[in-house]
């Protein structure tokens, strides 16, 4: 990679909302709380040129899908995970590897106290044909993604360098960071030797496989469907009849994934969507009404409440804080 500037910020402290909108800022991560208030969480990130890094803790689970754009592919490393995370419903374990590919369907939920650090890097080049070059082994066609066992990445330098990585962004150890730099380390992460590391220990190993959960597919479905049909009344009904299941099935399988009903989760959907559009830029065209509305929330006063009892402010001072940012 070729020299750039290189761009650091460091929060160490944050509110849960704050640390979602920065997920989907810098790694394109949207993400839902699954809990009410009191949310926190540490957070920071690097950039180098194009190539985008963060690292993350939280005190409280959330529900995410990647949505990367086009022309980027995302590298996710979980220092730590609590013991009901998953992605793509199979269980998540520490040292876990993800590697992430543009129109995937990829999500993932995380436990509270749960360590991670990311790496979003361009898709072109060396990068492209070395993904290109082992997708069978990595198991990508078909899917977009791929998981790696810890023993994959064992014997490269990957984990340490994450490791540093999370030091230094998170921990606020400096020259932890300082060293990736000067090292060239944050050039290997976001280049084809990183992709040639793991792709060396890959094809001894047996493909990812851990608990995975048979009640998935369905929840995918209903998920989708939410989010589809999000500014419209959706009954619950509705939901299962789309991922062809009893509404008994159904709420069994939120909270066998989610610890959440699948009212609660469409409720906490609808709040986090209406919080990304308030923190949008150029969201000082809009309106805490039109935005709840658009969400399909429209008992306004109920919405305050909900709102504020959900991340700790008014809608109203989401929506003012963006547009001072826009100023």
């Amino acid at each position: 990679m070729e020299p750039s500037e290189c761009v650091v910020e460091r929060k160490f402290s944050l509110p849960g909302l704050a640390i979602l909108h920065r997920l989907l800022e810098t790694c394109r991560l949207e993400a839902v709380s699954l809990q009410e208030g009191g949310l926190s969480g540490a957070f920071g990130s690097y950039r180098q040129g194009h190539a985008s890094f963060c690292s993350f803790a939280t005190d409280f689970a959330l529900h995410g899908r990647f949505v990367l754009p086009q022309g980027y592919y995302l590298v996710c490393y979980l220092h730590e995970v609590a013991p009901e995370s998953w992605c793509v419903g199979m269980s998540l374990a520490a040292d876990t590897m993800l590697l992430v590919l543009p129109g995937n369907a990829c999500e993932l939920m995380l436990g509270p106290g749960s360590r991670v650090s990311m790496a979003l890097v361009p898709l072109h080049g060396s990068a492209r044909r070395a993904i290109d070059a082992h997708a069978d082994f990595f198991g990508l066609p078909g899917r977009q993604f791929a998981l790696f066992k810890p023993e994959c990445h064992r014997g490269t330098p990957l984990r340490a360098l994450y490791d540093m990585l999370y030091q230094g962004l998170v921990d606020g150890c400096s020259p932890q960071l300082l060293r990736l730099a000067e090292t060239g380390a944050t050039d290997f992460l976001a280049d084809e030797r990183g992709i040639l590391a793991l792709s060396d220990q890959v094809g001894l190993f047996s493909p990812y496989s851990a608990n995975y959960r048979a009640s998935y597919p369905a929840f995918r479905k209903a998920v989708q469907y939410m989010r589809d049909h999000l500014q419209h009344d959706i009954y619950m009904d509705e939901v299962a009849a789309v991922a062809q299941i009893s509404d008994r099935s159904l709420r069994m399988t939120f909270d066998d994934l989610l610890g959440v009903s699948p009212t609660r989760y469409l409720t906490l959907l609808r709040l986090h969507e209406a919080s990304r559009q308030l923190s949008t830029r150029g969201v000082e065209r809009q309106s805490v009404k039109s935005v709840a509305m658009s969400c399909g929330i429209w008992n306004l006063s109920r919405f305050a409440a909900n709102y504020r009892r959900a991340f700790d402010e008014h809608p109203s001072d989401t929506l003012m804080r963006a547009c001072s940012v826009v100023s």
